[in-house]
């Protein structure tokens, strides 16, 4: 359903009051206040879901806000300037946003506005899923402002405003289509910051599997590690990873399996007491006896018998 609040009805002298509690009751974000007295204070705001994107859209007097960061909100959002100037900030980074400027950013963690003036901004939120799955490149463009003056990034923001304009009499049937053509938009928007940073394409292949090689050491406990979780970890797309891997000597799920062997296999022999069970669930095997055949198939030998041919013969 979509969400209005303004603060036109709202006595003059009550209205800073009604939008700062509003706005933390419904996006859990504390206001600021702002240049302008509180008497004189206005604001609305507009939130819709348009298939797989929601569009905010803000406007009013100038104030500060911040927001916690939201762990359960995987989405990359899209802030769009219109009027005014912002201030961005998030993990240590600051940018400053003039009218017609996109900037692409986490919602999952935290960040501030800030409004020095009267203002109006469109906030794009989309999963982060999906839209790594069409721009596998996108941890390369956050929190890095597009003037939208020419090209892609000029007709998206017009897309933005039209969305605005449009956004009541936009029929269910059609807002999956439209979703798709923003997050398009926005890509294509945002597509030279990718490849303006981009190392050659060898380099970035190398560069992606040491990335997920170094991820997937670090997760080899969880036994629901598969490409799609790592692929959401990484930022890049299910898709592009099989290909990345499509040409090793191993395929990247059973690398995962050759590395968890090698795990069991090396506390197989440094520890005789602990049970080979607890060893393979500790390394995200779920079962015992897939352990076992897979630690056959990989070194010829049982468990028990590595573990008896490394009591026999130990290291010196």
């Amino acid at each position: 359903m979509p969400i209005f609040v303004s603060t036109e009805s709202v006595p003059p002298g009550e209205r800073f009051l009604y939008w700062r509690h509003n706005m933390l009751n419904i996006f859990k974000a504390r206001i600021n206040s702002g240049s302008e007295p509180e008497e004189t204070f206005c604001a609305e705001l507009a939130l819709h879901n348009l298939g797989r994107v929601s569009l905010l859209e803000m406007m009013g007097s100038p104030f500060g806000l911040s927001y916690g960061a939201e762990a359960d909100t995987d989405a990359l959002v899209a802030h769009v300037q219109l009027i005014g100037d912002c201030v961005l900030r998030q993990e240590r980074r600051e940018v400053h946003l003039t009218p017609g400027c996109i900037c692409l950013q986490r919602n999952c963690r935290a960040f501030e506005l800030e409004m020095d003036k009267r203002f109006r901004y469109v906030r794009i939120a989309v999963e982060e899923m999906h839209f790594a799955e069409v721009f596998p490149r996108w941890k390369q463009t956050l929190m890095t402002p597009v003037p939208a003056n020419h090209g892609a990034a000029a007709v998206f923001v017009d897309l933005v405003r039209s969305l605005c304009r449009q956004r009541e009499t936009l029929e269910s049937s059609v807002m999956e289509w439209i979703a798709e053509s923003t997050i398009g938009l926005l890509c294509s928007a945002l597509l030279h910051l990718a490849e303006d940073r981009r190392p050659d394409g060898l380099q970035m292949e190398a560069h992606h599997k040491e990335t997920i090689k170094q991820y997937v050491r670090s997760q080899l406990h969880n036994p629901d590690l598969d490409v799609s979780s790592i692929a959401k970890a990484v930022g890049l797309s299910a898709s592009y990873i099989h290909r990345l891997f499509a040409h090793e000597h191993l395929h990247l799920m059973h690398w995962v399996l050759v590395q968890r062997l090698e795990n069991c296999h090396r506390e197989l022999c440094l520890d005789h007491k602990r049970l080979s069970s607890d060893i393979a669930y500790s390394w995200g095997f779920n079962s015992p006896a897939h352990f076992s055949r897979a630690f056959r198939r990989h070194f010829g030998l049982s468990p028990r018998e590595i573990r008896s041919q490394a009591h026999r013969h130990p290291e010196k």
